[in-house]
């Protein structure tokens, strides 16, 4: 099986020679969906509005996130791809500020994948996103829908990056587009993903170019401060 044991500390990911490794990550508790005050508040003017940012809980969940990757990232050969909706945007935010690496939006990691019909404002264009986004990146399916399957997002990966010794691509993206693409990297079928709660993480380790990637975490949230891990179970 590709899938490691979800007892095994990720300090087993290879030794020796280092694979390419990529995180895929869904983006914090969506604000639109919170119970907090300040989400309720938020929800009362915002009915309609599917461009949700993430509540105080998915704030706390991003920086989770960045305190972990920054301790397990080279960040000398590190690259963000981001989902162009704020709740990706702004998950993505505390690592590219801790990690002082650029941001590529990209809807190819974007809500919806086909389904989607229409465009994610342009944030880049706002605070505190701007001059953190690498406007000159061109998107990997270059304008044409990611399917379902996230098969074609995959394949457009893999042939915009190739393999590189030690590199990471950390990507934000939404709950079905984690699942779909971690399952179409490892080429095994979604439904060995586990489901993904708010900054659920996959891990993928690549030992050598062609080779299907070794899942070593599967939508783990065991990154998550203990107290938050708690306030979400109750």
């Amino acid at each position: 099986s590709c899938i490691a044991s979800t007892h095994d500390p990720p300090a087993t990911m290879n030794e020796g020679k280092k694979p390419q490794r990529i995180y895929i990550i869904r983006h914090g508790d969506r604000m639109d969906r919170g119970i907090d005050q300040e989400s309720k508040a938020w929800q009362k003017d915002n009915q309609f509005n599917q461009d949700t940012p993430i509540s105080c809980i998915g704030r706390v969940q991003a920086k989770d996130t960045s305190n972990l990757l920054m301790k397990e990232v080279d960040l000398s050969s590190c690259i963000i791809i981001a989902s162009p909706w704020l709740r990706c945007m702004q998950t993505s935010l505390p690592f590219a500020k801790a990690s002082k690496l650029e941001l590529h939006l990209d809807p190819a990691v974007g809500e919806g994948a086909e389904f989607c019909t229409h465009d994610a404002p342009p944030h880049e264009k706002e605070e505190p996103f701007k001059g953190l986004v690498d406007t000159s990146y061109k998107p990997l399916l270059e304008g044409k829908a990611p399917k379902t399957d996230m098969t074609n997002v995959a394949e457009a990966l893999e042939n915009r990056f190739g393999f590189e010794e030690g590199r990471t691509i950390v990507i934000f993206s939404h709950a079905d587009p984690c699942i779909y693409l971690a399952a179409a990297l490892a080429k095994m079928k979604p439904n060995a993903m586990n489901c993904t709660s708010p900054t659920a993480m996959f891990t993928l380790e690549q030992e050598k170019k062609g080779e299907a990637y070794k899942i070593i975490r599967n939508a783990r949230i065991d990154h998550l401060t203990m107290s938050l891990s708690l306030s979400l179970s109750l």
